[in-house]
């Protein structure tokens, strides 16, 4: 993939945290999302007769997804979050959405060929490769709109990851019908982070080349300011990198003078530059500046 096609790509994925459905939608649907793969898995397991209490094991799943969700989305915003960011309460659970739909899909899918087949490693293998699609997009949406450091990010990304391998240590203890970690399941889990991580820290690095060797600036990080400005009505963060990549240059113009009585009443002005406005940063003092300067004249 080229480098503008890269930053398209980029944009476009992170185009999406500006569409989210509102707060409250977006717990609706995690809610949803979370009864609904527990009912399916319970469902399945009873069906097939791995077990013959629905209601417990519908309990057991409910807790073994519910916490990760919702805890974990709370720690991954403690952790994400920071005072004038674009990374609020509901673009965090917009990002957990995002991931949580490809793990629960791929965890259900998992659940079915088990059904289907009489055995019961396949739940537990599409669980594990859902939990790295989803902390891929935990990771790379967290990135794009968290400023603190790629690390603390990621530390945060893995929370929800975090806290189901930990109930998936003591839940099947108490219910041998949920899925069950395998011998060297710490392999498993310790890749579906590094690998996404890696990805995530190249899209990023591949994104900012670009503009490092054009503007010599960080590209992310320009992303991340216009967010602000864009989402959380902070434009001091793109005010500075904008200030920052600024030159004073010779630029040619033409001026027209108004006068009445040999007063001068009005400047136009003809610029080979573009002045502004930018959003509600404002525009350029420019013609104001000619103009008090033509009547001091």
């Amino acid at each position: 993939m080229g480098e503008k096609a890269k930053v398209k790509e980029t944009v476009r994925l992170y185009t999406k945290v500006w569409q989210l459905p509102t707060y409250r939608q977006i717990v609706t649907i995690l809610v949803l999302l979370t009864v609904c793969t527990s009912l399916l898995s319970a469902s399945t397991k009873t069906l097939t007769a791995v077990t013959s209490d629905f209601f417990f094991t519908w309990f057991c799943y409910s807790v073994l997804f519910s916490i990760p969700v919702f805890i974990g989305t709370a720690l991954l915003y403690l952790i994400g979050r920071d005072e004038g960011s674009p990374m609020d309460a509901r673009r965090t659970a917009g990002a957990v959405m995002f991931g949580l739909i490809f793990w629960f899909i791929f965890g259900m899918i998992g659940v079915v060929i088990d059904g289907i087949l009489g055995t019961t490693g396949y739940e537990m293998k599409f669980l594990f490769l859902g939990a790295g699609t989803a902390y891929f997009m935990f990771a790379f949406l967290t990135n794009g709109l968290s400023d603190h450091s790629m690390i603390r990010n990621f530390v945060g990304a893995m929370m929800p990851i975090a806290l189901w391998l930990l109930l998936e240590n003591f839940l099947p203890i108490r219910n041998p019908a949920l899925p069950t970690l395998g011998t060297y399941w710490y392999i498993t889990a310790i890749l579906i982070i590094l690998v996404p991580s890696l990805v995530v820290q190249y899209i990023y690095r591949a994104v900012s080349v670009p503009f490092e060797r054009d503007l010599g600036i960080n590209g992310p990080q320009l992303l991340r300011a216009f967010g602000h400005d864009y989402l959380a009505d902070n434009p001091e963060p793109l005010e500075t990198i904008l200030t920052n990549i600024a030159t004073i240059q010779s630029v040619p113009m033409e001026i027209i003078i108004f006068k009445e009585n040999n007063k001068a009443v009005a400047c136009g002005i003809v610029e080979y530059v573009h002045p502004g406005p930018f959003r509600d940063i404002g525009s350029s003092s420019l013609p104001s500046t000619i103009m008090r300067h033509i009547q001091e004249k």
